[in-house]
């Protein structure tokens, strides 16, 4: 039998979010593993380029 899967992706700007969404998702048995990797985002926002460090997650 084959097993589907997928990986999600997200980013947030505080490291305790982070924390919170993986604890949440692993508790409840809804992942089987999850990783955090500090980056640096560059994105337009009203009309300027913005430059905020932020916590990835692959979920």
């Amino acid at each position: 039998m084959e097993k589907e899967y997928c990986i999600i992706t997200t980013a947030c700007n505080k490291k305790e979010i982070a924390d919170k969404i993986i604890e949440t998702l692993l508790e409840k048995r809804l992942v089987c593993c999850c990783q955090v990797i500090n980056i640096n985002s560059s994105y337009w926002w009203k009309g300027k380029i913005e430059r905020e460090p932020e916590f990835f997650i692959q979920i």
